[in-house]
């Protein structure tokens, strides 16, 4: 769900940023992102997964949902941050 978001995005960027204008990039998310699950066995606060991202050591839909609008908040921090 978040690499169509990436995808897009990437594309797009070289033609935002070429402008010189301030073009921006605005990333609609929601709070779905607390459904993502949380690491509660290592005593962290959640995140990501990468040892699961496409739900084939365990899938649940909200789970799933849930990563993907964290992706998509933490790659807009990270384009932020560049």
């Amino acid at each position: 769900n978040h690499l169509g978001h990436f995808v897009l995005t990437s594309e797009l960027l070289p033609l935002i940023s070429k402008e010189g204008d301030g073009g921006r990039v605005i990333t609609v998310s929601s709070q779905g992102y607390l459904f993502a699950p949380s690491d509660k066995k290592s005593g962290g606060s959640g995140g990501l997964d990468l040892t699961n991202l496409n739900g084939e050591v365990s899938y649940g839909p909200w789970s799933s949902y849930g990563n993907s609008k964290l992706e998509n908040i933490l790659f807009t921090k990270e384009l932020q941050a560049r």
